[in-house]
C-alpha cells in the first residue's frame, strides 16, 4: 500500500507504520467494546506513537478534532 505521508512494510513479522512528515504517529481507537480496544491497544503498544481511546462515536469526534490522529481504528 502507497501513501505519500507514510511508510508502510508489508511483512507482518516486521510491520512497521513511521509517520515520515510528523515523527511519531498518534492512533485512535474507537470502539464500545473494552476488550477490543484493550486488544488492539495491546497489539499497537510495541509501536511508537500515542494510543488514544474512545467508546463511543461523539467522544470519538470531539477526541479526532483534538487529536487529529493519523491512524483511527473503529468499528461500524
Amino acid at each position: 500500500m502507497y501513501c505519500p505521508l507514510y511508510s508502510f512494510t508489508p511483512n507482518p513479522s516486521t510491520f512497521e507504520i513511521r509517520c515520515i512528515s510528523r515523527g511519531a504517529v498518534t492512533f485512535l481507537i474507537v470502539d464500545d467494546n473494552a476488550v477490543i480496544r484493550r486488544l488492539i491497544r495491546s497489539i499497537l503498544a510495541c509501536r511508537t506513537g500515542e494510543i488514544h481511546e474512545c467508546a463511543d462515536g461523539l467522544d470519538a469526534l470531539s477526541a479526532y478534532n483534538a487529536l487529529r490522529p493519523d491512524f483511527v481504528f473503529m468499528d461500524l
